[in-house]
């Protein structure tokens, strides 16, 4: 396995049947939360109409080493049997867009692409854009034996919605249902946060401290810290989390409440290395951290 400064598969994972799915992706020793599963470049990419697609697509596959086209061609493609290569990489390729890109970029990783769906994922990617790699890590402890999954559908879209994604881009209904109670969790979430108008954007400071006063009617900590148990109880820790608990942190900063501010500040980093990893550079982290910065424009809540 690829060990090295630009790619990397843990030792800690194999790739092997998953029964109904396919291959899929497994612990062979106990992983701890927050390790590094997969470090990985695509092997090929694009974005476009359909035509242009697949002349990008043909060229870059004719130009792959036999043994990635192989892995490539045994790749999931439920959906447009009449287009094979454009259905494996719409069902198989992850967002690969870089920070310059003025459009969306899809890209296939070989290894990554064998991770499996489930609403609450034991594993969270992202794109490295400074590195230019997909990296995945754990987001809980994972035992000897189990198998490791993504989410394919953003954890905090209504129902309909990750239904429609899974079935006309994966080609798949999914059939986690003994999860589907924690999964209101986070439909709870989005529905509060769409009843509250919830929304991102950079704020004056004198308003943001005016916001921050207790008891004010536009305080709003005490929606943040319910969201984040929302978030927690539902079984996400990703970078949404981070970004509240960043939040709750400048809501104690304008309050004077160093004490809580660090708490705050500390579990942001926290999740965020959990999902991003040790290893991901400082610019990342401070990508974070300037999410953080972004207040959420809500009412208190009673």
């Amino acid at each position: 396995m690829a060990n090295n400064s630009d790619q990397l598969m843990s030792k800690s994972i194999v790739i092997a049947n998953s029964p109904g799915k396919g291959k899929g992706i497994f612990a062979v020793q106990n992983i701890t939360k927050g390790e590094c599963l997969i470090r990985e470049k695509p092997i090929m990419g694009g974005s476009g109409q359909d035509g242009q697609l697949l002349a990008k697509l043909t060229a870059q596959l004719h130009a792959l080493p036999t043994q990635q086209q192989r892995g490539l061609l045994e790749l999931h493609w439920p959906l447009r049997p009449q287009y094979p290569l454009r259905s494996r990489f719409y069902a198989n390729a992850f967002d690969v867009t870089n920070k310059s890109d003025t459009v969306s970029e899809g890209g296939i990783c070989l290894n990554a692409a064998r991770f499996n769906h489930a609403c609450i994922p034991t594993a969270y990617w992202v794109w490295n854009c400074h590195i230019e790699r997909l990296t995945l890590h754990a987001i809980t402890d994972i035992p000897k034996g189990g198998e490791i999954f993504v989410s394919h559908a953003p954890f905090d879209s209504p129902p309909e919605e990750r239904i429609d994604t899974l079935n006309n881009i994966y080609g798949f209904t999914c059939s986690c249902f003994e999860r589907e109670v924690r999964r209101l969790e986070a439909d709870r979430l989005h529905t509060r946060m769409e009843e509250l108008g919830f929304k991102e954007g950079r704020r004056d400071k004198d308003k943001a401290r005016t916001m921050a006063t207790p008891g004010s009617d536009e305080d709003p900590l005490p929606t943040i810290l319910k969201l984040i148990e929302v978030c927690k109880n539902a079984g996400f820790p990703t970078l949404a989390l981070a970004t509240l608990h960043g939040q709750a942190s400048s809501c104690y900063f304008w309050r004077g409440d160093s004490g809580r501010e660090r708490e705050c500040k500390a579990k942001q980093r926290e999740v965020a290395t959990w999902c991003i990893g040790k290893e991901a550079s400082e610019r990342i982290i401070k990508d974070v951290e300037q999410l953080v910065t972004l207040l959420v424009e809500i009412p208190n809540v009673n």
